[in-house]
């Protein structure tokens, strides 16, 4: 629902697109691909030696295509399979950028579950609620998800100490070398120093019990990055944030097999 590698994508695009006959559809459908394989090319070199400006072109050419895709298709009366709506849609959706991302990732979400139930493994940035920014700048999928099932439930996880897993990549791919990473300090107040001092080594905490509670801590934020990439979130109230919180003291990074 937020992948980065979009060739597979139009790929199912020109599949199902072939199957209309219609030959300006396959055109466009191809030139996805090509536009969609140079992008993935320059997400696997991390963005080095790419021009810009035709990363640029390509992500406009991308847009382009699909427009005149959709209009072909409802000028043709034809029907797009359910396969063929869902790549579609999750094209145009990586397509609009950075400010709509969680939104995106919400409807992608509740497209791909299609009424029945599904679990969403994602950074706890993106399952929260709202954002754990006053400035919205990233995250809050959850609460878009909310919007369209109320029964969506954002249960995040917490530790204080151990390692954790990360690649040194700015980018990351089918192919970063993944490392071990010890965990800093934690920052004091925060969320994770308060659950840290409980006497449990790890629990369940039901936020509905804080709801009315006022305290406001940051939230550690860990990534894919290396230690210094770590962020903490603004000073948030946590049952603001998600329905749940799992929380383990001491965590070990997974053991990579190469």
């Amino acid at each position: 629902m937020d992948f980065n590698y979009q060739a597979s994508t139009s790929t199912i695009i020109n599949d199902e697109i072939k199957k209309t006959g219609n030959a300006e559809l396959v055109t466009l459908s191809e030139n996805l691909i090509k536009d969609a394989l140079f992008y993935d090319n320059a997400w696997n070199s991390q963005m080095q030696n790419v021009d810009r400006a035709q990363i640029r072109a390509s992500v406009q050419n991308t847009r382009s295509s699909l427009r005149q895709i959709d209009s072909l298709m409802k000028v043709n009366n034809l029907s797009a399979s359910g396969l063929l709506q869902t790549a579609i849609n999750n094209a145009k959706f990586w397509c609009m950028g950075e400010g709509g991302r969680d939104k995106n990732m919400a409807r992608m979400a509740v497209d791909l579950a299609k009424n029945d139930k599904m679990i969403i493994w994602a950074h706890t940035v993106h399952l929260a609620l709202r954002s754990p920014f006053k400035n919205n700048m990233v995250g809050g999928c959850g609460a878009y998800i909310k919007e369209l099932v109320p029964a969506y439930y954002s249960l995040a996880t917490g530790t204080a100490e151990g390692t954790y897993g990360g690649t040194g990549d700015r980018f990351n791919t089918k192919s970063n070398t993944m490392q071990q990473y010890q965990l800093p300090g934690l920052k004091k107040p925060g969320w994770d120093e308060f659950f840290s001092e409980q006497k449990s080594e790890a629990f369940f905490v039901s936020l509905d019990m804080l709801k009315t509670d006022s305290t406001a801590l940051p939230l550690r934020l860990i990534g894919y990055g290396p230690p210094k990439g770590i962020l903490y979130s603004d000073e948030m109230r946590i049952a603001d944030l998600f329905d749940g919180y799992i929380f383990i003291k001491h965590t070990r990074a997974p053991e990579y097999v190469q």
